[in-house]
């Protein structure tokens, strides 16, 4: 057995990336770039295993090679989908919708395409697709079968097989160089993020500078053991690059180079982890842990997803217990498609009984669970009417018109607070003791605010018309500072009874994940998510729609919808069209209000 060093740890720390991005999104907002590191793994190893068989058999036996490929992604992947599809049923929400035909798309490793038409995003989800993650199988699936047709015009007239190995490394090379530039056009000149980072032509580059470094690797032999070790340089330099792109790199901004970067470092990793490679003929007893978790991270990729997304609808279980029963159902989950893959290859099962078990578990169980979701959804719209959304019901033209009401509550307020001030127990809302941070005196309010340069903006017109209200806000504040704040203000005491979260401007991300986080970090506390409006550059429809499907479906959340009124009335917004004018503050604040009275929390 031939096994090359790191090879599998270097999958280990990519599919590491991947599910922290997916479970713990605040902690790795660039964790989607392990997806270029598994692009070159793939492409070097498909790589070498073509020109290997062109070698020594003379061709490159094409349609065995994509049989083979299908052969290897297909099994487990039906396992997904079939363990998805029955899990999916259990929930009480509305996710069964389309789900037949996302499952589809899926099982025909088509799902990047279904998601290029859709006009889906992987960080804008309103109702997650429980197999948008396949699109990546679908995208390797897809460079797979272009791979026998780059070699084959490499091969055109090649006399000598090193000379069609440098072809080869001539062509990955252009073909790399140019799909990194239409990722560029696509995304930063044509403003068409998810036809960039979906498409095949866009993500071809990390994949053919694999399909590079196998041809380099079989043209140039190994050095010495000696020579061999000042890769290690570059390798370490290369994991610590790509570690600090984890970190700090997030999604709007990866198209302006940091895909093509990260893509780069891994070829230097996997180019470093050949030159310090060692052959073995059986595996030490301390290297098996790390070759089983490789093995296995092509079905921990698979399976994380789906059970990320549907256990917290099916179980009341908190955002810890859910990542824990991910990692670990996933990982039990990977070992049995595993082993499927091994009994069709022992038994030759045929395939063609696994897409029949599909379509009449997609043709006759789906519809048998409609009835049942459409009573689930009239009861959700029965529990919604009696909750009442409160935002639609809101009158813009008496918000308005009481502009003049709390300019004279703003009057009002500060008259009160120079009383106040000369006064043993100072006000909340105008008053924090000297050096003072949030945590420490943000307990003695019944509303807390936590919001951005927008919140910032309207803050003495929340004081003046929220009784014993204290705003939080700071300029370019995410969601994710949500979680900290409360976190701080409950280790000093008791967070407020109603907590206003204002923080949609500078963060297009609202999953159910960061939301949820938000929810438990407020240990009770009802949570009003207030929607956002940046301009027309900057949409916000799906991110605001994330925030009103969650409230709709959490007891205790609610939202306040700034932007059904700031997208229409831009005369309450400065000429950027996002922060508030003085009149924009006060209906700002108003709406605020209006909402938390009306659910009862005043």
């Amino acid at each position: 057995m031939i096994w090359v060093v790191g090879l599998d740890a270097l999958r280990l720390f990519a599919i590491t990336l991947v599910v922290i991005y997916h479970l713990f999104r605040g902690v790795l907002p660039g964790g989607f770039l392990a997806i270029e590191i598994f692009l070159v793994i793939s492409g070097y190893l498909l790589g070498t295993n073509l020109l290997r068989d062109c070698r020594e058999k003379g061709n490159f036996g094409t349609f065995k090679f994509i049989r083979r490929r299908i052969a290897r992604l297909w099994p487990a992947l039906f396992v997904c989908v079939v363990f998805t599809l029955c899990l999916a049923v259990f929930s009480p929400h509305g996710v069964l919708e389309g789900l037949h035909l996302d499952s589809l798309f899926a099982l025909l490793f088509s799902t990047n395409i279904q998601e290029i038409i859709q006009g889906g995003s992987y960080e804008e989800l309103t109702m997650p697709n429980l197999f948008e993650h396949c699109w990546f199988l679908a995208l390797e699936f897809q460079l797979c079968i272009s791979l026998p047709l780059v070699l084959s015009l490499a091969a055109i007239r090649a006399r000598r097989y090193n000379q069609f190995l440098k072809r080869v490394i001539l062509l990955s090379t252009c073909i790399a160089i140019i799909s990194a530039a239409l990722m560029y056009v696509y995304a930063v000149l044509y403003h068409q993020e998810n036809r960039a980072y979906f498409a095949v032509d866009t993500q071809a580059f990390a994949f053919y500078l694999g399909v590079g470094i196998a041809a380099r690797n079989l043209l140039k032999p190994q050095p010495g053991r000696r020579r061999r070790w000042p890769a290690i340089f570059p390798l370490i330099g290369a994991l610590v690059a790509l570690t600090y792109l984890a970190i700090h790199v997030e999604f709007d901004n990866a198209f302006s180079g940091y895909l093509q970067f990260a893509a780069v470092l891994s070829a230097i990793l996997i180019a470093s982890i050949l030159r310090l490679q060692r052959k073995r003929t059986s595996l030490p007893f301390w290297l098996r842990p790390l070759e089983f978790m490789g093995k296995h991270s092509f079905g921990i990729y698979l399976f994380h997803w789906p059970l990320y997304i549907l256990l917290p609808r099916i179980f009341e279980i908190n955002v810890a217990e859910n990542a824990a029963l991910c990692i670990v159902l996933s990982l039990t989950l990977a070992v049995v498609s595993g082993q499927l893959l091994k009994l069709r290859a022992r038994y030759q099962f045929p395939l063609l009984v696994l897409p029949t078990a599909f379509a009449v578990y997609a043709l006759i169980v789906i519809p048998m669970r409609s009835d049942i979701l459409v009573q689930l959804e009239s009861q959700e719209e029965e529990r919604e009417a009696q909750k009442v959304s409160y935002v639609q019901e809101l009158n813009l033209d008496a918000l308005i018109k009481d502009v003049t009401e709390h300019a004279e509550k703003a009057e009002a307020a500060e008259a009160e607070a120079e009383a106040e001030a000369a006064s043993a127990v100072p006000s909340i809302s105008t008053w924090a003791p000297t050096g003072a941070t949030p945590s420490s005196y943000a307990n003695g309010a019944s509303v807390l605010v936590i919001g951005d340069s927008v919140v910032l903006g309207a803050k003495a017109d929340l004081e003046a018309a929220i009784p014993g209200v204290y705003v939080d806000a700071m300029e370019s504040r995410g969601i994710e500072k949500a979680s900290v704040i409360l976190d701080s203000v409950a280790a000093s005491g008791q967070i407020p009874p109603v907590v206003v979260v204002g923080l949609a401007t500078n963060h297009r991300t609202f999953t159910d994940y960061i939301m949820q986080q938000v929810v438990d970090s407020a240990r009770g506390s009802t949570v009003v998510f207030v929607t956002a409006y940046a301009g027309e550059a900057q949409p916000r429809e799906a991110q605001n729609a994330a925030i009103m499907n969650f409230a709709n479906s959490h007891d205790n959340v609610y939202y306040a919808d700034w932007w059904s009124i700031a997208v229409s009335h831009y005369e309450l917004l400065y000429d950027d069209h996002i922060h508030l004018n003085p009149d924009g503050r006060r209906v700002y604040a108003n709406l605020i209000y209006t909402t938390l009275q009306g659910a009862g929390l005043l």
